[in-house]
């Protein structure tokens, strides 16, 4: 039975995770391809085909550590939640 509550609370953190990504990238797809090329960018910019991989991973590992901080009974797991919750708010603002 846990190991079950433990697979649903990591695809739920991934899927809310991926979800928020997906709904930032909306948002702002429509207005990076009229500035961002515009952009004068240093040599080290990265290939724009980068960011797509990149972001992928951050939401997966942002996932992942919501899942490990779920899974801890310590009595700061509330905090650590809220702390959590917050910084994806930032992430999606």
């Amino acid at each position: 039975m846990k190991q079950t509550a433990d697979l649903f609370a990591l695809a739920f953190f991934l899927f809310t995770c991926f979800l928020l990504g997906s709904v930032g990238g909306m948002i702002t797809a429509t207005s990076v391809n009229t500035w961002y090329p515009n952009l004068e960018k240093p040599f080290l910019t990265p290939p724009d085909w980068v960011f797509a991989p990149v972001w992928s991973i951050l939401y997966l590992l942002i996932g992942l550590s919501g899942w490990l901080i779920w899974r801890q009974r310590a009595p700061e797991r509330k905090k650590a939640l809220l702390i959590f919750l917050i910084q994806l708010g930032f992430n999606l603002a």
